[in-house]
């Protein structure tokens, strides 16, 4: 399956970084460094503008399933707040915990019926902290369909003085990985069995869950490659951070309506006799629309 061209808005930032493609890192403007080396950071969620963003969410069915009771017993165990009389007589009740059937009937067998509202608490912020962990070690890039937003231009390239750099990913292996977001006024549940079908399919329901988002950014059309520290192979490391070298993949650059001519001079100058076209925005006088003019 083609998957369309993608695009990424950047802005032109002078201050100097070293260049990972050499083995000398020589310092170049960070601009370079994503438009001539093509290299881009993947961003932790927690980074983004929106607060629902890869936000792992289980339905509440999740601590009726096997998993979820497992959990919920070792859980148990863990909090600080039981005595370790009352922790041995959980350990004696286990089979009975984990055969309840609701999350209120599983405290009640391993509290003789005494719950709390502090003891629900405490133990559903131990069931989901392992969803926020997980969450802290996604990394994600994200790209667009689009190379005439207005509101893109405006946000993510300095007010149309920036540039947007177009990607043709179906020549190479990294296809594979892109997966175009989808978009709902609802929010997106993990179905709460998804951890009791094996590995392979929780990681992709997790995976998948990364991939929603609310309508109000459907305007932005966009496709994101998803992973997590532990499964990375495509990334150069760099204090602590993930880059990803994507030089073979970019087939154009397009200049903001705005941009400094002594950037179009530079990055012509750079690319000329290459396969990688240059256009820059152009504003409309008859609609509110950018067009794209071919300059090199």
């Amino acid at each position: 399956m083609q998957i369309p061209k993608l695009y990424k808005y950047r802005e032109f930032i002078e201050e100097e970084t070293p260049r990972l493609v050499s083995p000398k890192r020589e310092m170049i403007p960070r601009w370079e460094q994503t438009l001539y080396d093509g290299i881009l950071f993947l961003s932790p969620p927690s980074s983004f503008n929106d607060p629902y963003d890869c936000d792992l969410v289980v339905d509440n069915s999740f601590l009726n399933a096997e998993t979820g009771r497992n959990l919920c017993y070792e859980s148990l165990l863990q909090m600080k707040t039981l005595s370790d009389p009352e922790k041995q007589s959980i350990r004696k009740r286990k089979q009975e915990i984990l055969s309840a059937t609701s999350f209120r009937e599983i405290l009640e067998t391993a509290l003789h019926g005494e719950v709390s509202a502090d003891i629900e608490e405490a133990l559903m912020h131990i069931v989901n902290d392992p969803f926020q962990d997980l969450k802290m070690r996604l990394r994600v890039l994200c790209f667009s369909e689009l190379k005439d937003s207005i509101l893109m231009w405006s946000h993510y390239a300095h007010h149309h003085t920036g540039f947007c750099i177009e990607y043709d990913f179906n020549r190479g292996n990294l296809k594979k990985l892109l997966n175009r977001v989808r978009y709902s006024e609802e929010r997106n549940f993990i179905v709460g069995t998804f951890a009791d079908k094996g590995s392979a399919t929780a990681r992709a329901e997790i995976y998948n869950a990364t991939l929603h988002k609310s309508a109000a950014w459907a305007y932005e059309e966009e496709w994101r490659l998803v992973d997590d520290l532990s499964q990375l192979t495509v990334i150069l490391g760099d204090k602590g951070k993930c880059a990803i070298n994507l030089a073979n993949y970019i087939t154009g650059v397009y200049l903001g309506a705005k941009a400094d001519e002594r950037y179009k001079q530079q990055i012509c100058t750079h690319f000329k006799g290459t396969r990688v076209k240059i256009y820059q925005m152009q504003m409309q006088s008859d609609c509110y629309k950018l067009v794209p003019k071919p300059i090199q």
